[in-house]
């Protein structure tokens, strides 16, 4: 019986050595494949995306050349992170493309307002010459400024992309509707084709959304000047729905084909993600919206308009308005002040010892229920000396010092303590 104990514990201890060897030999093989993913494979990876190879050409150059573990986990695992380095690379290829893209238009931006500005000042600067008109000063003006707002709403464009939390100047008080979309169409050229239908009572943008709301709304009426013929305007109004605004972009333009105007629907709609590498540079601005949107929960819809072009909308909450959307009735005329109340009447006269009549006017706060115990209450005028009794008839009036100095000698001889009385007389005869 001990010979088979024994026997059968030293086949334990062959075992448990065996399977130590064998998980020592899985561990060092996996750590020899490790390390040469590592400095091998990862850097031919590279190497390959430099070339623009995509992940599938890659991970099939690397099965050709035993470059892959043998381990099917290890292999997995490869086959995820060169699929991540790939899509990776390629979000930031895109993303250094819509900055190039972005970085042409505004340098292209900057030329065009500079070579203006030198064609605007020679009458300027021609001191001999016949003097500017101001309707001339007005245009050059109005055309500088349409210029530099047009930068500006590129610039900002950048922030956004960028992932900037400030996008413009900020305002401390709520700003109306109107003006935020006068001041959106001012950052789009060719302004004049924008037909403004929007009412002045409409309400009011809260402070933290009007650069949002100005940026998005550009954007799309950009968009849509610039996918109509010249001719046609474009319409910017607003509908007044139950749960906030709807503000509305609609244009005579030829319109998008049902992929195309899905894809745009995409683009806009954040609750799907975001793909730079999918983008061209025709829909940058609707993605620059919809970041915006985004960050306030605004809602954009595109669709067919009626007129064959686009309509695009977007939805502001009441929680970003910061009035009531309803027409407010208008206000009254404002009335003179009114003239300062005449000085109440004099009682009359109450004779001595005689109560005040009641006060006619009703009490400031109604009183309380009685209950069974009641509070304490005060009586008015309960600590004021009591009038004094009328004087017989013929008696000369009491002055009113010699009143007062009658009263306070009965308070001190009411308060003095009282002295003790004398002793009585005694009738006893020796004392006589």
């Amino acid at each position: 019986m001990v010979l088979v104990v024994v026997t059968a514990t030293g086949e334990a201890r062959v075992g448990r050595a065996h399977h130590c060897r064998q998980v020592t030999a899985e561990r060092d093989q996996l750590r020899a494949q490790a390390q040469r993913l590592t400095v091998e494979v990862l850097p031919l990876v590279q190497q390959q995306f430099d070339k623009d190879a995509s992940a599938t050409t890659v991970l099939a150059q690397l099965d050709d050349l035993n470059g892959l573990p043998g381990d099917p986990a290890l292999r997995e695992l490869t086959g995820a992170v060169v699929h991540a380095l790939y899509e990776e690379r390629r979000r930031r290829k895109a993303f250094n493309s819509v900055m190039r893209t972005y970085a042409q238009r505004l340098h292209a931006a900057v030329t065009d307002q500079l070579a203006d500005i030198d064609r605007r000042k020679g009458p300027y600067w021609v001191s001999d010459g016949p003097s500017v008109s101001r309707e001339a000063v007005r245009a050059d003006l109005d055309a500088l400024d349409m210029r530099a707002s047009a930068m500006g709403r590129l610039s900002q464009s950048v922030l956004v992309l960028t992932g900037a939390r400030l996008i413009g100047r900020p305002y401390e008080q709520p700003i109306q509707v109107m003006q935020v979309l006068r001041a959106a169409v001012g950052q789009t050229p060719d302004f004049q084709r924008v037909n403004l239908q929007v009412p002045d009572n409409v309400g009011k943008v809260s402070s933290q959304t009007v650069n949002t709301v100005i940026l998005v709304m550009s954007q799309l009426i950009h968009n849509g000047l610039r996918f109509s013929p010249p001719p046609s305007p474009v319409v910017v109004g607003v509908e007044q729905v139950q749960m906030g605004l709807v503000l509305l972009v609609v244009d005579s333009g030829l319109g998008m084909d049902p992929e195309m105007l899905e894809r745009a629907r995409r683009t806009v709609d954040w609750t799907c993600p975001l793909d730079f590498a999918d983008l061209s540079g025709n829909r940058l601005g609707l993605a620059v919206a919809r970041i915006c949107a985004e960050r306030y929960r605004l809602t954009i819809s595109l669709g067919l308009s009626d007129s064959g072009g686009i309509r695009a909308s977007v939805f502001l909450p009441w929680q970003l308005l910061a009035a009531p959307v309803a027409d407010t009735p208008p206000r009254a005329p404002r009335q003179p002040a009114a003239p300062p109340p005449a000085a109440p009447a004099r009682a009359p006269h109450t004779p001595a010892g005689a109560l005040p009549a009641a006060d006619p006017r009703p009490a400031a706060h109604p009183s309380p229920a009685s209950s069974q115990h009641p509070l304490p209450t005060r009586v008015p005028r309960a600590t004021l000396p009591r009038p004094a009794a009328p004087s017989a008839p013929g008696a000369a009036p009491v002055p009113p010092d010699l009143a007062l100095a009658r009263h306070m000698g009965s308070f001190h001889r009411a308060t003095r303590p009282t002295p003790p009385s004398p002793p009585a007389p005694s009738t006893d005869a020796s004392e006589r």
